[in-house]
């Protein structure tokens, strides 16, 4: 539900209201802008053109504090330096990530390759176990003949 107020100015008034509203956006931009200069801060467009990433993936990881970053006002801003240690360890913790993936795969690889071994091993033992049973039961065949 939206509120309307009704308020009476005069136009010199009007003006000035706007006027002092104006300076104080524009001296917090300047402030920001500032700062941001002079600690080698980088505001969020910059910050996804550094990394190359889209804008709502930085907003989630701000979000989610998974990113360093700063807050000047309600401005969201990046310094180079520690996006640049985070791409760092997001490097390592990939590579650590894709290593430990690797040796679980050569692990299960091996498992497997184990088992398919004694599936094997299991097959030539019963092939071998019927060929007895087969060549046992030849021989009392042989046996139990009459001869001729």
């Amino acid at each position: 539900m939206k509120k309307t107020i009704t308020t009476t100015y005069t136009d010199s008034e009007f003006r000035q209201l706007i006027r002092e509203e104006l300076k104080a956006v524009l001296n917090n931009e300047v402030d920001a802008i500032a700062v941001s200069n002079e600690e080698g801060y980088i505001n969020m467009d910059q910050a996804v053109e550094y990394l190359k990433l889209q804008k709502s993936t930085l907003y989630n990881k701000v979000h989610k504090k998974d990113i360093p970053f700063h807050k000047s006002g309600k401005r969201v801003l990046f310094k180079k330096s520690e996006l640049a240690s985070w791409l760092i360890d997001q490097e390592k913790n990939s590579f650590e990530l894709n290593e430990k993936e690797f040796k679980k795969e050569a692990v299960l690889l091996l498992s497997e390759r184990k088992n398919h071994d004694k599936i094997n091993a299991k097959k030539k033992f019963q092939t071998e176990l019927d060929e007895i049973k087969e060549l046992e039961k030849r021989l009392n065949e042989l046996r139990n003949k009459p001869n001729i």
